[in-house]
């Protein structure tokens, strides 16, 4: 009986202050690609000019249906996301390991010069119930899908 009137006691105390919603339809979209099924992940920030800024939300947006051409998704669950960018990035980009290509979340440590990324420190995948899992970047290659041959 004491813990309960504790845990109140510290609720009426200390109450919870949410936080307010950030309006993620005037955000850009800087990179999205598809996970299982129809599902995709869109990394997203305040404007183009702070993509690489280290200061974004990772969103989890589920496949309702199109449109006629068009797809119509909700976002599901997002994240914000604090990182050193330029030091250390997050980019949504295809990478191949385990005899399979497929969308990865991945922390670099360098610029975007080459055509693969040779500086992966970490590596997240989505499992197939919308979770994040971490994976080795060891076994990973994985494409910079803004590079460009001159």
């Amino acid at each position: 009986m004491t813990r309960i009137l504790l845990i109140i006691l510290v609720f009426a105390t200390f109450p919870c202050v949410a936080q307010q919603p950030i309006n993620l339809n005037s955000y850009y979209r800087c990179w999205a690609k598809l996970v299982e099924g129809d599902d995709a992940i869109s990394f997203l920030a305040p404007t183009q000019a702070e993509c690489r800024s280290g200061n974004a939300v990772l969103a989890y947006q589920k496949f309702l249906g199109s449109k006629g051409s068009k797809a119509i998704y909700e976002i599901s669950d997002t994240l914000n996301i604090r990182t050193g960018c330029p030091e250390n990035c997050l980019y949504i980009t295809t990478c191949e390991g385990n005899s399979e290509s497929r969308a990865y979340i991945i922390l670099i440590r360098e610029d975007y010069s080459n055509e693969y990324f040779e500086k992966v420190n970490l590596a997240w995948a989505y499992t197939t119930n919308g979770k994040l899992k971490e994976v080795d970047p060891s076994t990973l290659k994985c494409l910079n899908e803004d590079f460009v041959v001159d």
